[in-house]
This record gives C-alpha cells, structure tokens and sequence, in this order.
C-alpha cells in the first residue's frame, strides 16, 4: 500500500517518537554540583617578624581549617586547592590575612608583626643602663608614666624606676635609645616591662653586661 508524501513524513517522525521512549536511558541531565576541590597538605612556620624566632601556640586558619603551632612555631593543614587565605590572630602581633595559590602539597611559613614594643640593645655601663627600644609600628605611642618601668637587681638590692625617669632619645621614626641612671655600678639583672597606649605589652629579663634572655637575636650596644 502506497501512502500519500506528506502521511508517511508524518508516520515516519510519530514513529521516531516512540522509538525514542523506551526502556533505555535517554542523556543525563546536569546536576549543577560542582565536583569538590582536591585538597592538599599545607606545612610551614610563624614567626615573629622582628625576631625571627617561631611562635608557638598562634592560631591559624588555613581554607577554614583551623590549626596552632607546635612549640616550634609549625603547623599543618588540608587547604583546598586554589587561592587560600591564611588568617591568623593573637593578641601580642598584628591579626594576619594572607593570600597564597596552593596546587600542589607545600610549605607557606608566616611572618606575624608585634604589637607591643621592644628591647632591641642593652647595656650595663658603670651606673647607667642603656637600651633601645623599637615601636615596632612606628606610633610612638610608649605609655612612659604608668604602665612602662624597670626593676634593678643586684647583690641585695632592687629598684623600680618608671619610664618617665629615663633619658628619652629617639633615633628614627621606629626606635628610641634610653639611658636609665641606676645610682649604682653593680647592677646584675634587668627585668623590663614595656607597655604602649594601644594595650601592647613586652617584658623581658636581661643579665648584666648585655644578655637577655628570650631575644636571641639583641643586638649589644656599641
């Protein structure tokens, strides 16, 4: 039997239709998941900028793991793969957010600034105590009259002087050298406490002539 053109077109495509709906699986329609991102192992160290020694006991976030050094300033972290940011906070240094591209497992080793100021010399000479002090942030901002002093030891005696009884002499922008009149040449010990306006805080013991203890790094006075 012979059908007329335009039927069997039409035949011929109703026919395709249901060759189409069977018990086969037709193509899968996109679920708009994304796969998830490989992570990848994240290892370094935080260290406090103007020391250089590691800082243990910050907390760090890496790609929204969160983690805190060892004893020796390390850390570890699974950070998904990309842009991560590494954000860190801890009251004595300024809060950290830094951005690194991590493809591959690595090493990103962190450098934390201090907030509070610092003893970066120290001398006993004869009757007088010299040091120098950095504000690291370059405020200027030292509390002098009540929250920053010294106490002197020697063989029987200790006295606490307040910053306001120190020659004051700045240096630049970030450093002052101070000169404190210990009335007596037989200091042994310094204990320092150097607090700023903005609730940073420093202390440290230094041992005549010019070791302190905790700064690795103290420059001696010339």
């Amino acid at each position: 039997m012979r059908f007329p053109t335009g039927l069997s077109i039409g035949l011929a495509a109703a026919l395709g239709g249901l060759a189409c709906v069977g018990s086969g699986e037709g193509p899968a329609s996109p679920s708009g998941i994304q796969p998830p991102r490989p992570q990848y192992a994240v290892t370094g160290t935080v260290f406090d900028s103007a020391l250089g020694t590691p800082v243990a006991g910050v907390r760090l976030q890496v790609s929204g793991t969160q983690t805190t050094t060892d004893g020796q300033g390390r850390y570890t972290a699974l950070a998904d793969s990309g842009v991560v940011d590494f954000v860190s906070w801890d009251r004595a240094y300024e809060p950290l957010n830094l951005r690194r591209l991590v493809d591959r497992p690595g090493r990103v080793d962190v450098n934390l600034r201090r907030l509070a100021p610092l003893i970066a010399r120290f001398r006993v000479e004869g009757n007088s105590v010299l040091a120098r002090v950095l504000d690291l942030q370059g405020r200027k901002t030292i509390n002098r009259w009540t929250g920053t002093r010294v106490v002197l030891q020697g063989d029987g005696f200790e006295t606490s002087l307040l910053a306001n009884r120190w020659i004051w002499r700045a240096v630049d922008h970030l450093a002052w050298d101070v000169t404190i009149d210990a009335g007596r040449p037989d200091v042994d010990h310094v204990l320092w406490e150097v607090r700023d306006s903005e609730g940073g805080e420093f202390s440290v013991t230094c041992e005549a002539p010019s070791r302190c203890d905790g700064l690795p790094s103290i420059e001696p006075m010339n």
